[in-house]
């Protein structure tokens, strides 16, 4: 397991650092049970489930 350092400047930069990090794992993680969702639930039901999950997340970023 290799541990870098990483200084930051400020509080705000190690904000904006956190929430990138923790985007992208809930990011992958929400991919994951999508296709998972896609796989088991059958056409309309996924179909419905991901234009539920899309419109989530780009309320999330606006």
């Amino acid at each position: 397991r290799v541990i870098h350092e990483v200084i930051v400047p400020s509080r705000a930069e190690a904000s904006k650092c956190m929430q990138k990090i923790l985007r992208r794992q809930v990011m992958v993680s929400s991919a994951r049970q999508a296709v998972a969702g896609v796989l088991s639930a059958g056409g309309m039901n996924a179909a419905r489930y991901l234009a539920n999950k899309m419109s989530k997340a780009w309320k999330s970023r606006v």
